[in-house]
């Protein structure tokens, strides 16, 4: 079933996936994202941190921000609320945007409450395992802090600002960095012809995160047959993935 908002308007959105899942909404079923990490990005299970651990820390989130995922689901589906490069429309300018292999162009409708909106630069941050920070010197500052919060826990000498692989285990480091992560939720309205901003802003070093109009990401648990509007084929271009 798919969870209803009220005094709210629905939101647009655009994922790329690929052809099979545009069949399957047609086909009055639901879609779920089932990513292979060890395929598409050669990460195995012990990785001490990958996208796999950043999926998993993306889908925590879901949880607890819009609840927990339906029987069977694990990972999110991503989707645009707010591509880094648009058409008049609105709709991903896809010109800019290159893919190396065919997709699906799926335009969606959702409630608000069904998904989970993220600035997508900042979002880099957690898949790197990287703090983030609102300027260059407060990120210096936050490495020398995870470097000392390992250091405590384990014994092993830091050389600076050093994040050992093993540290990613450490469920003190993890709760640092996370609390810094959490400002990639910070998003502003997305409305229609208004630029999406994030809601911190370092007026001190404003290029460290940017001051204007962002790439704003949606994570859902599942697309409903429901939701779409409508797709299109997208014939693949040159080799460079967006996300």
């Amino acid at each position: 079933m798919i969870k209803k908002c009220s005094g709210r308007g629905k939101l647009r959105l655009w994922t790329l996936q690929p052809i099979a899942a545009a069949r399957t909404l047609e086909g009055g079923n639901a879609y779920f994202s089932k990513p292979d990490f060890e395929k598409d990005w050669g990460e195995g299970p012990s990785s001490y941190w990958s996208f796999r651990q950043a999926y998993a820390w993306m889908a925590e989130r879901m949880a607890e921000r819009i609840g927990p995922p339906p029987t069977g689901v694990e990972h999110p589906v991503w989707a645009w609320a707010r591509p880094p490069f648009t058409t008049m429309s609105g709709a991903p300018d896809l010109r800019r945007m290159r893919e190396d292999q065919p997709r699906a162009l799926i335009e969606l409708l959702v409630e608000p409450c069904e998904t989970l909106i993220s600035d997508h630069s900042s979002w880099h941050h957690v898949l790197n395992g990287r703090p983030l920070g609102l300027s260059e010197a407060e990120s210096d500052l936050m490495d020398l802090s995870l470097s000392a919060i390992a250091q405590r826990s384990d014994g092993i000498p830091r050389v600076g600002a050093q994040i050992l692989p093993s540290d990613y285990t450490n469920p003190d480091v993890l709760a640092e960095l996370g609390r810094g992560w959490l400002r990639i939720f910070e998003v502003g309205p997305i409305l229609p012809g208004i630029p999406v901003k994030m809601a911190y802003i370092d007026p001190c070093d404003r290029d460290w995160v940017g001051d204007g109009d962002i790439a704003a990401q949606s994570c859902l648990w599942r697309i409903e047959p429901g939701q779409m509007v409508s797709w299109r084929p997208v014939a693949p271009t040159l080799s460079r993935k967006i996300q």
